[in-house]
């Protein structure tokens, strides 16, 4: 095989200064000895050496190639069945793709640090923000066969085990969580990256599945509230490609790198010519589910709601719905007004006024429905896909149980909206509608009309002024600062309408903002891709998808050719880098665009989540379809109307996660639009309209 390294870089370029933890007197603690974690930034748990590398692409590589502060927790030694020399091999690729994906030399200091009564490894990257941390608990196998497995610590068949390191220390099935649980709280990470929680979507190595239950006891011990990702494993393969070139390609050169270290297949520190063909498919795919601790509304299940009886601290489970109580997660608590859910012994749930902050008593909500709780599954109840608790109904009542592949409860926890009366000037396509705070715009007959969106619906409209432009392509958004615009398309280009004069009361006027996308006749799908964005118009033009600042004479910029003109288009901002994205409706589901890839493409990269083998449907016009943040992240989801709910895909900065449900809507008919203003959302079906909160963040207790 050949090999190569980069231009000017020198190949296995290390300073493994293993730095020792110094001995103390009797009853003193010791000092750690290695650098210490950074506080702050990114956490990636992962079992194996190169579980980041392959399962969580294009996220590493972007946030390594950024310099982002990060750490990464290895687990396992991954040593296989043979010893500390195998493991040693691994830790070198890990840090040589590291250095490599960062583009600095592989210079690296590294030492023992005592974390949790624990001595463990710890690897700082000199060039970047990086930290490798290598837990040393042996490799279990795929299924979890080898004797000190992470399975068999779960499962009590073996008390601790010995690690395999230079500096050997046993973890206990506790212990490991009070080292991994310490971590979070040094880091305290903006986001947790780790794999699959439970076995729910096919097969997967067992310490993968194990690491990720570790994970999610270990941020619920910590009492941290982050944002968890749960990358998905093996099963990927089955699901369609994610990763087009530009971005396979940067990830494939890091693990190329991991892979001459850890199999020499070309010389640590150089690139292997080649990598596994099943590797590669995993390479290929990405798919995660995040978590959320805050949101509020009923909680629900198989159409049953949750209820608090009045005078009781039990809750129970009610078909009728006649008097769903609004549930709150909060942190990680569920709460009922102000009352705290906790988890008796049996796993039952009560009501208590005396909120503790033990694990048992903290939840996740995955994007999946799941509920999973943060106490570790009884050992006598672990088995090979079922390891980790979560809620679920018992009879009428509610409960904690162990939970995985065959058991696995969907919830859902969202306000249910409620009928308004629809006027009969509104409408019906929601692409000519716009609404800014809680203002609703159109245009009707050349003229721009304004009504105030109220608690009970619309209220009268207001003409302001003259607008004559194609109605489906109307832009209302602040471009400058305190003014704030209706704009649309007319054959000379965007005519915008000051509709701030109805808050300053200074006049109404009406001003050419550019001379692109200027066209006449019906309204086609480049009219309905309008959107604002800062200080720019943007949207679909036979050149591709364009933004245009104000001034006739400026010539809009080109942000991709991909796009058709015909491309039912969203923009927005899907990482929070306040720079435009983009996504579009493909038949195969949702492609998007992002600012921060422009480097590597301009393409569209598939981004809606797949499940045994098929995408998650785009939103079917662009009038039922929004992006819009419905948890306050700074990242947009991507959101639509079906089946009188509303569901949103969840923007993880490189790919959606499924759609959930945020809200459900009274009976009516199939929508035409959907709209958003600050905490809440209102969907039109021509002829009534629903409005329902879907808060970010949840009210004061």
């Amino acid at each position: 095989m050949t090999s190569s390294a980069a231009p000017g870089k020198t190949p296995c370029v290390r300073s493994l200064l293993f730095l020792v933890v110094a001995t103390t007197a009797c009853g003193e603690e010791l000092s750690p000895a290695g650098p210490p974690l950074d506080f702050g930034g990114e956490l990636t748990i992962v079992a194996h050496q190169d579980d980041d590398l392959l399962f969580m692409q294009p996220d590493l590589a972007d946030l390594v190639e950024r310099h982002a502060s990060l750490t990464t927790v290895y687990v396992t030694a991954g040593n296989g069945r043979g010893g500390l020399e195998a493991s040693e091999k691994r830790n070198d690729g890990v840090r040589e793709a590291y250095a490599e994906g960062a583009g600095v030399e592989s210079d690296w200091t590294c030492g023992s640090i005592y974390i949790a009564d624990h001595t463990v490894d710890h690897c700082r990257l000199t060039g970047a923000p990086i930290s490798l941390v290598f837990l040393g608990y042996p490799d279990g196998g795929k299924l979890g066969e080898e004797s000190d497995s992470l399975l068999h610590l779960w499962d009590g068949s073996v008390g601790s085990a010995m690690t395999i390191a230079q500096r050997p220390t046993r973890f206990d099935r506790q212990g490991l969580i009070d080292t991994v649980a310490e971590v979070i709280r040094q880091v305290s990470p903006r986001t947790i990256r780790t794999l699959e929680v439970a076995a729910t979507h096919g097969r997967d190595h067992v310490d993968h599945m194990i690491v990720g239950a570790l994970a999610l006891a270990a941020a619920a011990q910590a009492g941290h509230a982050t944002n968890l990702l749960a990358f998905r494993g093996y099963a990927t393969a089955d699901e369609p490609e994610t990763a087009i070139d530009g971005l396979f390609d940067r990830s494939r050169n890091m693990l190329a790198h991991y892979y001459a270290c850890a199999t020499d297949c070309a010389s640590c520190g150089f690139a292997c010519s080649s990598i596994d063909p099943v590797h590669e498919q995993w390479l290929r795919r990405r798919y995660a589910i995040g978590t959320r601790n805050r949101m509020y509304g009923e909680l629900r299940i198989d159409g049953s709601c949750v209820t608090a009886t009045t005078g009781s601290d039990a809750l129970t489970l009610d078909p009728t719905c006649a008097n769903p109580s609004e549930v709150q997660l909060d942190g990680g608590r569920l709460y009922v007004g102000n009352r705290c859910v906790h988890v008796l012994d049996d796993g039952e749930l009560r009501l208590d006024t005396q909120c503790g902050s033990i694990p048992r008593n903290r939840f996740l909500l995955d994007d999946e429905g799941h509920l999973w709780n943060g106490e570790p599954a009884a050992p006598s109840e672990v088995t090979v896909g079922q390891h980790v608790r979560c809620l679920a109904p018992r009879g009428d009542r509610l409960a904690v149980e162990t939970c995985g592949d065959g058991n696995a409860p969907r919830w859902t926890l969202a306000y249910h909206g409620t009928a308004m009366p629809r006027p009969a000037w509104l409408p019906t396509s929601g692409r000519a509608v716009g609404v800014f705070n809680n203002y609703l715009y159109t245009v009707v007959n050349g003229e721009l009309l304004e009504a105030q969106i109220t608690e009970t619906g619309l209220a009268a409209p207001t003409t302001l002024g003259a607008l004559a432009v194609e109605p489906e392509s109307l832009v209302v958004a602040s471009l400058e600062s305190g003014k704030f615009r209706a704009c649309g398309r007319d054959p000379d280009g965007i005519l915008c309408g000051s509709i701030y004069a109805s808050y300053t009361q200074d006049p109404y006027t009406v001003e050419r903002w550019t001379s692109a996308f200027a066209r006449t006749g019906p309204v086609t799908p480049a009219d309905r891709s309008l959107a604002a964005f800062r200080n720019e118009i943007c949207g679909l033009t036979d050149d591709g998808l364009v933004c245009a600042p104000r001034g006739p004479t400026f010539v809009p910029a080109v942000r991709t050719r991909w796009t058709r003109p015909d491309t039912t288009l969203w923009i927005g901002d899907l990482d929070d880098d306040r720079k435009m994205d983009w996504c579009a409706a493909t038949p195969a589901g949702v492609s998007c665009g992002r600012d921060g890839d422009r480097a590597l493409t301009t393409d569209g990269v598939p981004w809606s989540y797949a499940s045994g083998g098929t995408s998650e449907p785009p939103p079917r016009s662009a009038g039922v379809g929004a992006l819009h943040d419905i948890d306050g992240d700074g990242q947009q989801d991507l959101c639509t109307v079906e089946n009188r709910a509303i569901l949103c895909a969840r923007s993880q900065g490189h790919g959606f996660g499924p759609r959930t449900v945020i809200a459900t809507l009274p009976p009516g008919g199939e929508a035409t639009a959907l709209w958003f203003y600050f905490q809440s959302a209102c969907v039109d079906d021509g002829s009534s309209l629903a409005c329902v909160v879907v808060p970010p963040a949840p009210v004061p207790i």
